[in-house]
């Protein structure tokens, strides 16, 4: 994950020399063609809450067109069941600039980002009786996604 202070600098570095050996390199390490995605977060202090968490959960929510326009203000009530969770350590919600196009959906994502302690204390969250509800309404309005669990850390040289 590279943070922009702007998505304009990110094009000034699509046009640079410096773009065709850096997506090169990305695509010798990633499985499959690389995918980038634009995405401005919230909260803001959510966002190094989660990337220095031991582990990361990653959701991605793909819709045709856009997600609705309550559906950041919708995952952040999930907040209160997630602190609920021993081992959650903060959230970042945003959508994507760009539109992704995947599984048959052309449209925005939300990439709904959350650090925990361990896989362990994301799965405990299922116990919670109040979450399959939740997660219900989040999902009712997406065409599909995807979850993974990422370890981020720092590129050093």
């Amino acid at each position: 994950m590279i943070t922009w202070d702007d998505i304009s600098n990110f094009h000034t570095f699509v046009g640079s020399d410096a773009f065709p050996p850096w997506i090169k390199k990305l695509g010798d390490v990633v499985d499959g063609k690389p995918s980038i995605m634009h995405v401005d977060f919230e909260p803001k202090d959510g966002l190094s809450k989660v990337l220095s968490a031991p582990v990361t959960e990653v959701a991605t929510m793909l819709f045709d067109g856009a997600p609705p326009d309550d559906h950041s203000e919708n995952v952040a009530k999930l907040e209160p069941i997630l602190g609920s969770t021993e081992g959650y350590l903060g959230y970042a919600i945003g959508t994507t600039h760009d539109d992704v196009d995947k599984d048959d959906v052309k449209g925005k994502a939300a990439v709904f980002l959350v650090g925990w302690q361990s896989i362990e204390a994301h799965m405990a969250i299922r116990q919670n009786p109040k979450f399959p509800e939740s997660i219900k309404t989040l999902r009712s309005t997406s065409k599909g996604g995807s979850m993974h669990h990422v370890k981020f850390g720092e590129r050093i040289g």
